[in-house]
């Protein structure tokens, strides 16, 4: 059976109400645009997918529209994007009788998509919506663009509608100048007072179905489940954090969002670690290279948009005269963080980066088939075992001078409390309150090592930019220079504080106060 393959590229608004056509073909007569040919369609559309979402969650989602009396499957697969344009992969067949419940029944060309990337077997209905569209068109052919204006009803199982969205999709052919387009969904933003769709239809239907695409931790730990379960959930949280996070960035590139995934790639690689022994090493090597290739694309931005952080609290701090050339690099920093946003944007939204993720997941959604202990068996050891790597770190460094250490001594401190904080996190539903205690205490250490890597990161950073200068006019380098001797008295404060919390960094009070913790309450 023949397939049609489409790549769309399209900026879909979402609005409070019916759109106008009248208003919306104003609106582009006014920038110089044409919309012609308007035209009412009705389309019922059923997405498929496994009753765990496999699919929706690995941004793909299964079709079947029934329009002008005919049946249509596509596969959907969403690409990412820069900002508001978003691009995704379609791949349609039609159909003859009734669609499928078994993927291995689905047209080849369709079975062998989803084989690629997902472990889902049988198809279920989740959504229907009920379209009415307003169509207009601008151009024909590869210029075509087609802006369309949809009222959607959603319905629930029984056919009976359950909510309703309205938004305005418009989809840009492949030799259009997407810019043309952008600055008219902008002056639908402000006339109209149209916002950002907050996800595709397939999303915002299972929003009003009251089954959204994010999926939770399912249920708490307790000392009595598996170890490998136990594994498996934890690290779904992280992998649906991810996604979340994943979309934000592609979506807004807010620093936030930057901050989130990088987060939640931390989270996932420390849980790995620790359950590492339970875990088989082919879902560990999914696992990292998930969790790596999101770290890496984000470094880079995460580590700019701390810099730029400090330098807004610090151009305070400078004299007078010193304060436009700070403004001047500033704006220097803000355009090399666009161009690391988009070069994380296209690697974050690589479809391949969508597959590793989907495949995770489906790898960890299967049913641990080895035995394995029981979590209240190994969560002390568990603990201990994050806690030692601190305490060694933290005896190399207080048997001298705090002046003497090295930054990447400090350097591995932090990465170790931050271990300790997220292992003492995860286990405080079974040691209760004191281990929480514990952890907000790991968490103010780390809170000084941070500062203390940031400062040392914006002095070489900036160190390096006054011996490049990379496009900065002269001017900037005094400022350049007394930025760096600001970041300076921010170590040695830093330091000061670490040498201050000796104290709560003693590597035998430490052990004690941790095994009172975990002996004083057994795990429940």
């Amino acid at each position: 059976m023949s397939a049609t393959r489409t790549r769309e590229r399209e900026i879909k608004l979402a609005s409070d109400e019916p759109l106008d056509p009248a208003r919306v073909e104003r609106i582009a007569e006014s920038l110089g645009l044409q919309l012609t040919g308007t035209r009412r369609i009705r389309h019922e559309d059923v997405y498929f997918d496994d009753p765990g979402l496999r699919l929706a969650r690995a941004g793909r989602g299964l079709r079947v529209r029934r329009a002008d009396g005919g049946l249509r499957l596509t596969l959907k697969t969403e690409l990412g994007g820069e900002g508001a344009l978003r691009e995704r992969d379609e791949l349609e067949v039609v159909l003859v009788g009734e669609p499928p419940c078994r993927v291995r029944d689905l047209p080849a060309p369709i079975r062998e998509q989803l084989a690629a990337v997902s472990t889902v077997r049988r198809l279920t209905p989740i959504a229907a919506l009920d379209t009415q569209r307003t169509r207009l068109v601008s151009g024909h052919g590869d210029t075509a663009v087609e802006v369309s204006l949809d009222d959607v009803d959603v319905l629930d199982a029984t056919g009976r509608p359950v909510g309703s969205f309205h938004e305005c999709e418009i989809e840009i052919g492949p030799r259009c100048d997407p810019a043309v387009w952008t600055r008219f969904a902008d002056a639908l933003r402000s006339e109209l007072g149209l916002t950002d769709a907050p996800a595709n239809k397939l999303g915002r239907a299972l929003a009003l179905l009251g089954t959204p695409t994010c999926i939770a931790t399912p249920g708490p730990l307790h000392a009595t489940l598996p170890v490998n379960e136990a594994a498996r959930r934890i690290l779904l949280g992280h992998l649906d954090a991810m996604r979340r996070e994943r979309e934000r960035v592609l979506r807004s590139g807010a620093i936030d969002a930057v901050h989130a995934l990088r987060v939640a790639c931390r989270r996932g690689r420390t849980t790995l670690r620790t359950f590492a022994p339970w875990l088989p090493e082919h879902l560990q090597r999914a696992l990292k290279r998930v969790f790596r290739s999101a770290a890496r694309a984000c470094g880079p931005l995460r580590d700019l948009d701390v810099l730029v952080e400090d330098l807004r609290a610090d151009r305070e701090a400078l004299p007078d005269p010193l304060r436009a050339a700070a403004r001047a690099i500033r704006r220097h920093l803000a355009r090399h963080r666009q161009r690391l946003l988009e070069g994380a944007r296209r690697e974050l939204g690589r479809n391949r980066r969508a597959t590793q993720l989907a495949r995770a997941a489906a790898l960890l959604e299967a049913e641990p088939a080895d035995a394995s202990p029981l979590l209240g068996e190994v969560a002390p050891a568990c603990v201990r075992a994050a806690a030692e790597r601190v305490l060694g770190d933290a005896e190399r460094i207080l048997a001298r001078p705090i002046a003497t250490v090295g930054d990447d001594a400090i350097h591995e401190l932090r990465l170790a409390l931050k271990d300790l904080r997220y292992v003492a996190e995860t286990f405080v539903e079974l040691f209760g309150r004191a281990l929480a205690r514990f952890g907000k205490r790991m968490a103010g250490l780390q809170e000084i090592t941070g500062r203390h890597h940031d400062a040392s990161m914006a002095i070489e950073r900036l160190l390096g930019l006054a011996a490049k200068r990379s496009g900065l006019p002269r001017r900037t380098v005094p400022v350049l220079g007394a930025l760096a001797a600001l970041a300076a008295q921010r170590v040695t404060a830093a330091r000061a504080a670490l040498d201050a919390a000796r104290d709560d960094l003693d590597p035998d009070d430490l052990r004690v106060l941790l095994d009172a913790i975990l002996r004083q309450r057994e795990p429940r």
